[in-house]
């Protein structure tokens, strides 16, 4: 996304932000959370090494799969718009949330076939702190599966691979 186009983007969630009664930060009203980047990053740390490799594939995985697919779902409702321009969008507000540069390499919602590059990601390993790209992985099938043509039947097949800042996956049917 171009400089300009994401700071706009930036600029249109950040007016669209609101805060409760309770104290709870809103945007278009569903609850959101603000935190520090290292927060989230200790998360992932201590899950890994709490929980051991196995766990923390189970549970990040999840997590992105059940936050794309809810988030997609919820878009198309509030911006009446296509499951593709949906699960696009969904890409746009990460890139503007902070997680990094999304860039869609290609898409083809009709095969349920996405291929995603991220870079600058605010997930990359550093020191102890593991990779946190499953949760990206979790989160693209997650955006395939919200697309209507892809049943639950539909086995999706995703790949990951690490690079220097950020990584690539690619989602499609087995």
């Amino acid at each position: 996304m171009e400089p300009n186009k994401q700071a706009m983007a930036f600029e249109e969630i950040r007016s669209s932000l609101e805060m409760n009664d309770a104290g709870r930060l809103l945007l278009k009203g569903q609850e959101m959370v603000l935190l520090p980047r290292h927060f989230f990053r200790y998360i992932l740390r201590e899950v890994n090494s709490h929980g051991g490799e196995g766990a923390f594939e189970d549970i990040f995985y999840k997590a992105g799969f059940d936050g794309a697919f809810t988030f997609c779902k919820r878009y198309r409702e509030i911006n009446k718009c296509s499951p593709q321009q949906a699960v696009e969008g969904y890409l746009a507000e990460m890139s503007v949330r902070g997680w990094g540069a999304f860039d869609i390499e290609s898409f083809v919602p009709d095969d349920g076939i996405l291929h995603v590059v991220l870079k600058g990601s605010a997930l990359v390993p550093e020191g102890d702190l593991p990779s946190g790209h499953l949760i990206w992985k979790g989160a693209m099938v997650g955006a395939v599966r919200s697309l209507p043509n892809i049943t639950e039947r539909t086995v999706l097949a995703a790949t990951m691979e690490e690079t220097a800042d950020g990584c690539k996956i690619t989602v499609r049917p087995e």
